[in-house]
């Protein structure tokens, strides 16, 4: 087959190139022609191994303004586009990830050039203001169940941005022409729905991780603390994990956010946080000499990375029940799972992983198994594969 992946970046250390280039390398190991389409500008990775090897177009924009109205708007590099789409006759292409970022156009160019088209929603912000768009707050899916001027009674959307529930509403029906759409999980799925997509569009795919070989054995460089890394928002539960320890002076967490954090509250002196710590330059071994990792996500979520990296990492894992962790994690098998906003069952939670070894060498070993099973690249590549034929079939 012959496949056109579009993203909106191929940077190694961002989830979207990371999405994007374990697919593309799943592909073409198993003799598939792959083009690549960005819809950014190159970072200072372009001359790497992977840029080096796979045809990559970048169609960078204006700006990060002109983002904002990329979908009213019709972006001057649509035309090379729809070059590139005529030029390479695709069986397919493959949107990864389908997200705000890129323009309704792109999805309008590929469908008005006879092409099958797949889009993969491995965030919300594609319908939820609050989801990375513009502004900080609790997500939710009330815009796609009752319409976008939800967000501004909500106050999710102001005059400034007034555009944005325009381009929603504008993405939406171009989106909704596409042939499939790819779920991570059965939160999702209902989101879609809501969305308008017919059930039969609707395949289950997760989102692709590549599993990184570890020479580490579990807990053989263990420092007495518990992790958190990631987005610094309401709906990852932060003021929940940091109240929780709080109230454990005994035991430690380090806290790495995603992006500088300012501190809103005084917090105890047992939590710590490491404001731009990044891959390479000490979070991949802040998470692998931790005790355990602590996802207390209170909003339906997609798979984090921060999860698949636990996972990876034969770390012990404490979340709450709910959106992909639900159908990931089982609870006493490869994680401790509390019920959502359960705070006496979470903390119970980290006080027994504090004191028992054992059980956090378990909880870790089987969370790596059931990451092979999740995401190796032979399921990946079968379910790939079932799910191209079925949509070329529609």
């Amino acid at each position: 087959m012959k496949i056109i992946i579009v993203g909106s970046s191929a940077y190694f250390n961002a989830s979207g190139g990371k999405v994007l280039r374990y697919i593309t390398n799943n592909l073409m190991s198993n003799g598939h022609e792959v083009e690549i389409v960005i819809f950014g500008n190159p970072r200072e990775d372009s001359n790497d191994f992977f840029h080096k090897n796979f045809n990559i177009s970048y169609l960078g924009n204006r700006g990060a303004g002109y983002n904002r109205f990329n979908h009213i708007l019709k972006y001057s590099k649509l035309q090379r586009f729809e070059e590139i789409l005529i030029s390479a006759k695709p069986d397919l292409v493959h949107f990864a990830p389908f997200d705000y970022s890129i323009s309704r156009y792109a999805i309008e160019t590929a469908i008005k050039t006879k092409n099958r088209v797949i889009l993969e929603p491995w965030t919300y912000n594609f319908f939820c203001h609050q989801m990375f768009a513009y502004r900080e707050g609790n997500a939710c899916s009330l815009c796609v169940e009752t319409g976008y001027y939800q967000s501004i009674k909500m106050h999710c959307a102001t005059a400034c941005n007034i555009h944005s529930i325009i381009s929603r509403k504008l993405i939406q029906s171009s989106a909704l022409k596409a042939n499939g759409f790819l779920s991570s999980n059965s939160f999702l799925d209902e989101v879609l729905l809501k969305y308008g997509v017919e059930p039969t569009k609707i395949f289950r795919f997760p989102i692709p991780y590549e599993i990184k070989d570890s020479t580490t054995i579990c807990g053989e460089n263990e420092e007495d603390y518990f992790i958190f890394y990631g987005q610094f928002k309401d709906f990852k539960g932060i003021e929940v994990l940091t109240d929780i320890f709080s109230n454990l002076p005994g035991i430690n967490l380090r806290i790495y956010p995603i992006g500088p954090y300012s501190q809103f509250k005084k917090i105890s002196t047992n939590i710590k946080i490491y404001n731009d710590v990044t891959w390479g330059s000490g979070l991949d071994a802040a998470i692998k000499n931790a005790k355990a990792v602590v996802l207390p996500t209170l909003w339906p979520t997609t798979t984090e990375y921060a999860l698949y990296e636990a996972m990876n990492n034969y770390k012990a894992i404490v979340a709450f029940n709910i959106g992909a962790h639900k159908e990931i994690l089982i609870n006493g098998y490869n994680a401790l799972v509390a019920r959502v906003g359960n705070i006496n069952e979470f903390t119970d939670a980290i006080l027994l992983l504090n004191k028992d070894k054992e059980l956090r060498t378990k909880l870790g070993q089987n969370a790596f198994v059931s990451l092979k099973k999740l995401t190796s690249p032979d399921i990946i590549y079968k379910m790939l594969m079932d799910i191209y034929k079925k949509v070329n079939e529609i």
